[in-house]
């Protein structure tokens, strides 16, 4: 056979292979690492830190005695118009949370039985005012 080569080559191994170390100066101190101090939660500290964890908003933004309005809309952007009249006609009220995400908007607004009627109100006479095409 030509061109082929059955041989191993040894080599003496002097010195360690080379590391390339920087020179020159750094432009700036190293960085401390950041470290955790204290004692770990107790695990009845846990339970009430995961109970918040888990918690709705629209259950915590309702006090006792308080209406709770949840009202849908298609398309979902007409959430922030519903969201917008429901404050100018009630400034009074909490407006919990405004969802414009997916087919079908939500405004929740907690407030007195009267208030949250209010809003319900303009909501509904500002959607109607709208112009546009049918669904």
């Amino acid at each position: 056979m030509t061109g082929v080569v059955n041989s191993v080559r040894t080599c003496e191994m002097s010195r360690p292979p080379t590391m390339l170390m920087p020179r020159g100066r750094r432009s700036s101190e190293p960085v401390p690492v950041p470290m955790a101090k204290g004692n770990p939660p107790s695990k009845a500290a846990i339970v009430v830190i995961m109970m918040g964890l888990n918690r709705n908003r629209q259950a915590s933004m309702l006090l006792p005695g308080q209406s709770l309005l949840v009202y849908e809309m298609t398309p979902a952007l007409f959430a922030a118009v519903a969201a917008n009249e429901a404050e100018k006609a009630a400034p009074h009220n909490t407006l919990v949370d405004v969802q414009m995400i997916g087919a079908a908007g939500r405004v929740y607004i907690s407030g007195t039985t009267d208030g949250v009627g209010t809003a319900r109100d303009a909501i509904t006479s500002a959607l109607e005012s709208i112009v546009g095409r049918a669904h």
